[in-house]
């Protein structure tokens, strides 16, 4: 006798077929989903831009828009700050030569492809120096210009108005205008460069601009700000802590270039730490002048000059300038006392133009950092010890004989053309610091 076929196995075998083709379906919509997800982060700006540069036939569809290598899922158009000379097509990860994005007054073009293209696009940020983002930020030359000398016998406790914010100054040691920084750690005047964090303290009138150090670039990294007033009771705001000078029972060991150029001394100290930074990023540093003025009086009203040899009792510029009534910080500085180095300290000038006042605390000061460290102004000699002028934890400023140990906080001048990645390079805030290329 002969079986018929089953009926049900027919069943069976079209219900096998039906699973294998949704399946087989189900993996292609997979595939493509994957596919895009990948190659464009998200589609959510696609549109067809066509060759109007040759009149072709040709279209191209935007998959993805990237900024200086970051996805920009959403963005709606394209950006207009940009250079547009330096737009990239990447064709299923290949970058085409051959294909040019220009700004045009009418928009976009993209030239050079030959058939239908999926591309995504990367535009690439024009670089602007540094200080001219500061100087721009803070309301442009004539602005800053415009602005009264602040009042230098009080602290500075804010970022703006007439005591805080940006000030223009004669610069007597380079020359020019320098704009400097005067008020707290809010101010926009963070920069992060060669793996360290920064404040900027002045561009200088040859255009420099002068940072003080302010931490590593790991500590911004973990905690997503900048180191501020009292950081120094939990990172390290400072490269290390040394004497001025080791010996302190003559007016000589208030000179920079006398301070033992080992770790014993200061000068010793930032010169280590100037040459431990790669040749790339010494490459963007100028060697400059600094200021160690020694002009030295007999008395404490500069009515008699001289002194400032041997053990003779001692006042120096600084403390005629800044200690007594009349505050009245200078950038100026006698060719004499002038230092070319790639590397120093802050000036006690710089730190009163900052903000800061003598034995008044000041404990928002952009310059604090919670701990006593060097400036490089000589203060008095007196009772067999020469002293300089320091900041102290709450802020103030102060003196301490030359063989006490204290913090070490280098300063650097930037060449006056250094770049930031344009929009994306920062803005000077403790969360987005300038970021030097």
């Amino acid at each position: 006798m002969k079986l018929k076929p089953f009926k049900k196995e027919k069943r069976s075998n079209k219900y096998k077929l039906t699973m294998i083709i949704l399946s087989s379906l189900a993996f292609i919509f997979l595939f493509i989903a994957i596919y895009q997800s990948f190659a464009a982060y998200n589609i959510k700006h696609s549109e067809t831009i066509v060759d109007a540069k040759v009149g072709s036939m040709y279209d191209i569809r935007i998959l993805a828009i990237f900024i200086d290598g970051e996805p920009q899922p959403g963005m709606t158009d394209f950006p207009t700050d940009k250079d547009f000379s330096h737009v990239r097509c990447y064709v299923d990860g290949e970058y085409r030569e051959d294909i040019i994005g220009t700004w045009e007054s009418d928009g976009l073009k993209i030239t050079g492809f030959t058939h239908k293209t999926d591309c995504n696009v990367y535009f690439i940020s024009t670089p602007i120096l540094l200080r001219d983002a500061i100087l721009s930020a803070h309301g442009g030359i004539t602005a800053i210009t415009a602005k009264a000398r602040p009042n230098f016998d009080t602290i500075s406790t804010t970022t703006g108005g007439a005591n805080g914010g940006m000030f223009a100054e004669p610069d007597g040691m380079m020359g020019g205008t320098s704009y400097y920084f005067r008020g707290t750690h809010d101010l926009n005047n963070n920069v992060l460069f060669a793996g360290f964090q920064w404040k900027v303290i002045r561009i200088d009138g040859a255009g420099n601009i002068r940072m003080i150090y302010n931490g590593t670039e790991a500590q911004f990294n973990s905690s997503g700000a900048t180191n501020g007033a009292t950081a120094g009771t939990n990172a390290t705001l400072a490269t290390g802590t040394v004497a001025f000078n080791p010996q302190t029972n003559n007016n000589s060991f208030v000179n920079y270039n006398n301070s033992p150029n080992d770790t014993t001394g200061v000068r010793g100290h930032v010169n280590a730490f100037f040459n431990s930074l790669s040749a790339t990023d010494r490459g963007k540093i100028v060697t400059t002048a600094y200021c160690n003025d020694r002009t030295s009086f007999c008395d404490a009203f500069g009515n008699t000059t001289g002194c400032g040899t041997g053990t003779l009792p001692t006042w120096y510029a600084s403390n005629l300038r800044l200690a007594q009534v009349n505050k009245n910080p200078t950038l100026a500085c006698p060719v004499a006392f002038r230092i070319s180095l790639g590397a120093a300290l802050i000036t006690a000038d710089e730190f009163v133009f900052a903000g800061k006042r003598l034995v008044t605390e000041n404990t928002n000061s952009f310059l604090r950092n919670n701990q006593p460290y060097w400036s490089m102004s000589p203060n008095t000699f007196g009772s067999g010890s020469a002293s300089l002028f320091r900041v102290v934890g709450n802020g103030a400023l102060s003196a301490s004989d030359t063989n006490v140990q204290f913090l070490v906080r280098p300063v650097i001048s930037l060449n006056p053309n250094a770049l930031i990645p344009g929009a994306n390079g920062g803005n000077g805030s403790a969360t987005n610091p300038y970021r030097v290329q």
